[in-house]
């Protein structure tokens, strides 16, 4: 199923990790190439148990702003990895992080008459993707092990 060896030894690793922790795991996904990566090495970890109790969350925050393709190409995306996870008897759950009203891009900048975000006044970051995905983590529970998927080496 898995081909390269630097896929099995990653498995291997979220494996281990996934035996030793009793908190809840949190995977941030955007639908982009490494968290999709990270999800489905996470999603290969989770076939090799059979004691699949603790849940795994798929966060994606929809901040608003996306290009609307691309935001349904990413809840397609989420849709479908719900119904796999629940024909294999998974315990992935997804949750859609949204800012709150008064945070939203369009409330602050037209109704508010914030200047959009630059490199030098970057207000839309913590309002629209951080803040929205705390309010999940802290609704679950407390503590929990947040995963994030980065490409190794990039060039």
């Amino acid at each position: 199923m898995v081909r390269s060896d630097l896929n099995r030894r990653t498995i291997d690793l979220i494996t281990r990790e996934y035996r030793k922790t009793v908190a809840p795991w949190y995977i941030g996904f955007s639908g982009g190439k490494d968290s999709s990566a990270l999800v489905k090495l996470v999603f290969l970890s989770l076939m090799q148990f059979a004691d699949r109790a603790r849940p795994i969350t798929v966060v994606y925050c929809d901040t608003g702003v996306e290009i609307p393709i691309v935001s349904s190409l990413v809840r397609s995306t989420l849709r479908s990895l719900a119904r796999e996870a629940e024909a294999f008897s998974l315990p992935l759950r997804i949750r859609i992080a949204t800012p709150r009203l008064e945070d939203r891009y369009f409330v602050r900048v037209i109704g508010r008459g914030y200047p959009p975000p630059t490199n030098k006044f970057r207000w839309c970051t913590d309002r629209l993707r951080i803040a929205p995905v705390q309010r999940i983590l802290r609704n679950e529970g407390s503590g929990g092990v947040v995963l994030l998927g980065v490409t190794w080496r990039e060039p």
